[in-house]
């Protein structure tokens, strides 16, 4: 069985990271749509402009669904990563303590009996 070593700093940096990642994907976007909403119909008014809007319409409908989900899920992934983090963290302190109490015990320096 091969050994596998947390490294919860990086763990909770990783994850922080994701976040920034989900925050700046989801702002870009916005500022993508923005932009060519403030164009005013860019492709015209004529009979092809419009289907092309109504093109252009779907889809920008389609990418905000699709850019929303991979935000959430980069938000959930950098979440879970820095609660596997702390749970490390807490882990590796609970068995430190377990370990100190029993070296005290095991020296006859226990008095919590």
């Amino acid at each position: 069985m091969e050994n596998t070593e947390i490294y919860p700093d990086q763990l909770q940096a990783a994850g922080n990271e994701l976040g920034r990642v989900a925050q700046d994907l989801g702002t870009r976007f916005q500022r993508l749509v923005g932009e060519v909403g403030a164009l005013a119909a860019p492709w015209g008014n004529d009979e092809i402009g419009m289907l092309i809007g109504e093109s252009y319409t779907a889809v920008q409908e389609l990418a905000q669904e699709t850019i929303t989900s991979i935000v959430t899920s980069l938000e959930d992934f950098g979440t879970g990563l820095i609660d596997f983090a702390e749970a490390a963290r807490r882990t590796d302190e609970d068995l430190a303590r377990t370990f100190q109490q029993l070296g005290r015990q095991l020296n006859g320096h226990d008095n919590s009996r």
